[in-house]
């Protein structure tokens, strides 16, 4: 409550109240706290200012990728900052977080086709690919196409040690890369 806010046990007396959502959580403390360690993980750490950044960047992907206000977007990664960024970013988009964590199919490349259909079917997020609750049903086979592709990627390229595509977004017709961050080994030469 401000200094000059009126304190008083009186009915009538106005309150002042500010909402704080999480989203206007996360600005306020990059505000006042913008060098402060938000999060630690591992031997990663980010201030809430850096945390503000990258959920800044992923809401504003999001929005450029077309997403509207309400739409539900799935998340399948551990919990890592990648997921904490999106609990951030997801919401102020004006999107819908529906967290699968541990909601994982693996398998080892190379990934075929039919192991790539199999790995979704296995999926507790599967039914928003169907057309969940009267949405539309989803481009599987786009998201199929992603899989197989970014499994040969991996397996062309042995120097990658960690890659994660989040979001990817799977529209009626095609899918789409949102953001991609991508590991290699310390000291690898440059991609042929």
């Amino acid at each position: 409550m401000p200094p000059s806010a009126p304190r008083s046990s009186d009915p009538g007396t106005p309150v002042y109240r500010t909402e704080l959502s999480p989203v206007g959580f996360l600005v306020r403390s990059a505000s006042v706290f913008p060098d402060s360690t938000a999060v630690v993980h591992g031997d990663r750490r980010l201030t809430y200012r850096e945390l503000g950044e990258r959920a800044g960047r992923l809401a504003a992907a999001l929005r450029q990728a077309g997403l509207e206000e309400g739409d539900r977007v799935a998340v399948l990664c551990p919990n890592t900052p990648t997921m904490l960024e999106a609990q951030f970013g997801v919401p102020g988009a004006g999107g819908v977080l529906v967290e699968l964590v541990k909601d994982l199919s693996v398998r080892l490349t190379p990934i075929s086709r039919g192991e790539a259909r199999a790995m979704i079917d296995e999926l507790r997020v599967r039914p928003l690919l169907s057309g969940y609750r009267g949405g539309p049903a989803r481009d599987v086979e786009a998201l199929v196409d992603v899989i197989v592709r970014v499994a040969a990627l991996v397996d062309d390229l042995p120097e990658i040690v960690e890659l994660d595509l989040n979001p990817v977004r799977v529209h009626e017709r095609g899918a789409t890369l949102v953001d991609a961050r991508i590991r290699v080994t310390p000291g690898s030469a440059a991609p042929r």
